[in-house]
């Protein structure tokens, strides 16, 4: 078992009475704000990220799923030149993802109720665990006392690049 902390995440569409029920729950509203994300692909099993012009972090799947990865992130001074030496270095730019979040706590979860541009809303549930079943079983288990019953083990990025392509 690993020492590092996996950020462990499940999405699916996001019910019509979430906010009530989470105001039942006692989850506590953090915050709400844009995100735009910009995906580079060098290999696959990695994602090299540049969120809002500010942060450049680095995902490393855990297991071939999109729902357990190892995260390290960094405040980033120099975008421009960032995404010159991504290009320059083989990276392809994967694709963009610009979405509204509301951000909630409760407990030991992140809740994010995510509206995204092209794709729809959603719930994502993120929970930081040493154990990714463990982790993926206790955010399973609220997913199912909130009444998500269909899951996506997908990150949005992989959603739109489907989309894409079910269009051609």
């Amino acid at each position: 078992m690993s020492n590092t902390k996996i950020e462990i995440e499940i999405r699916a569409e996001a019910p019509e009475n979430i906010i009530d029920f989470l105001s039942k729950i006692g989850a506590k509203k953090l915050a709400e704000y844009l995100q735009k994300d910009k995906y580079y692909l060098l290999k696959e099993g990695f994602i090299f990220r540049i969120r809002n012009n500010k942060f450049f972090t680095i995902k490393c799947n855990v297991d071939n799923r999109d729902n357990g990865w190892y995260e390290w992130e960094s405040e980033v001074k120099n975008v421009e030149e960032l995404e010159n030496i991504l290009l320059n270095c083989g990276f392809k730019l994967f694709g963009t993802i610009e979405k509204k979040r509301q951000q909630y706590k409760y407990k030991n979860f992140e809740i994010n109720l995510d509206d995204v541009k092209g794709l729809g809303r959603f719930i994502e549930i993120e929970i930081f665990d040493h154990d990714k079943n463990n982790g993926l079983k206790k955010i399973r288990n609220l997913m199912k006392k909130i009444g998500v019953k269909k899951i996506i083990n997908k990150g949005y990025i992989n959603i739109l690049r489907e989309k894409s392509h079910a269009k051609r």
